[in-house]
């Protein structure tokens, strides 16, 4: 999937917006209701292309760890200039970052 269709996906776009302060990911399936295999399909398209990071690991009550992910994006803008679609994407600053993963 590339950028375009993969920030097209309301799914897609909804995991970004509730990523905007660290949540694992079956906090973001329940927010966003959203299958958490779901979740996790979108979670690595999005991360592989740089638009959702790990904050920091928290460990469960089981001992497991589990990631909590914040979006790397403020901004998603979709423009049509002379009927073509043109899409802006706008990095958060990375003290914001900084600042997430250091709150553990």
């Amino acid at each position: 999937m590339n950028d375009d269709l993969l920030l097209a996906d309301p799914r897609a776009l909804r995991i970004l917006a509730l990523t905007q302060v660290p949540r694992c990911a079956r906090e973001i399936a329940y927010a966003a209701g959203i299958p958490v295999v779901d979740v996790y399909r979108r979670i690595n398209a999005l991360r592989d292309r740089g638009y959702l990071s790990v904050a920091f690991v928290r460990h469960g009550h089981r001992g497991n760890s589990v990631r909590m992910w914040i979006s790397t994006v403020s901004r998603v803008w979709i423009s049509f200039m002379s009927g073509v679609p043109r899409m802006q994407v706008h990095a958060r600053s990375e003290m914001i970052i900084e600042l997430a993963s250091e709150r553990r």
